[in-house]
């Protein structure tokens, strides 16, 4: 073999290489954009949900049962409570709203 085809063989070791590392690196980087972009779109499903309860709050009245008369003044309503930012806290409509309105 000649030189210049010793080193022909060469780069294209190195090359080929080099492309090899490139790839497995751009495919690293992909996943974790892929795994990042599902995480931002579980947070803004989420979001819009949270969003969707302080812009629409729902009101929940209880059925009147047997014992009780259903009478407009004695009706007692109750406010259902969401899930919040985090899942240990829970908030009212009105607290996401204004939470909503700080940001």
């Amino acid at each position: 073999m000649s030189k210049a085809q010793i080193l022909r063989r060469l780069v294209n070791q190195r090359l080929t290489a080099a492309a090899q590392e490139i790839c497995g690196l751009l495919e690293g980087a992909m996943s974790e954009y892929e795994e990042e972009l599902c995480a931002l779109k579980e947070e803004n499903q989420r979001n819009r949900k949270l969003l969707h309860a302080a812009l629409n709050p729902e009101v929940r009245v209880p059925r009147a049962g047997p014992s009780s008369p259903r009478t407009a003044l004695s009706q007692r309503t109750e406010e259902v409570f969401l899930i919040g930012p985090s899942a240990d806290v829970m908030t009212s409509p009105h607290q996401l709203f204004l939470l909503l309105t700080l940001l």
